[in-house]
């Protein structure tokens, strides 16, 4: 028995809907940590510093490869989205939802302040990913869906 495929297989394509600062829900894919650490590593680029070539950590680069550790979200409107960050409401509808687009992911992880921290922590964390698929199994069980004798 190979324990790593195995473990692999287990959670591949595991998601969850979490919410973020009670605004809005967003859908996030697991990572294992080896992967994380991987983003990681791919976001680091090479500066010279003092006549030296060093590596340096690209927060641009990360926010591009953790957007797509989102799968989706809902009830992001503009004016929910102008609580999370200052942006100017005077010409839009603040009730507007906003898409989930690969554009819109980066931006959001870009000018949400804790937003890119909240998903690093959440796609790691394992039991999160359970209580949820555990509490959607306990809502879709027959006992749960309620009994009706006539």
């Amino acid at each position: 028995m190979d324990l790593g495929k195995l473990i692999a297989e287990k959670r591949k394509n595991l998601t969850t809907w979490v919410t973020f600062d009670d605004c809005f829900a967003i859908e996030l894919a697991y990572t294992e940590r080896r992967e994380l650490e991987r983003m990681v590593e791919r976001s680091k680029k090479s500066v010279w510093k003092r006549h030296q070539q060093v590596e340096d950590y690209d927060d641009e680069r990360f926010n591009v490869q953790l957007s797509t550790k989102i799968v989706d979200w809902k009830d992001l409107t503009l004016g929910k989205l102008a609580g999370l960050t200052n942006i100017d409401l005077a010409d839009s509808d603040p009730d507007q939802t906003i898409p989930c687009t690969e554009e819109n992911k980066v931006t959001l992880l870009t000018e949400i302040y804790g937003l890119n921290t909240f998903i690093r922590d959440t796609i790691m964390d394992i039991a999160v990913f359970r209580e949820n698929k555990a509490e959607a199994q306990r809502k879709n069980s027959p006992a749960s869906q309620g009994s009706s004798k006539g």
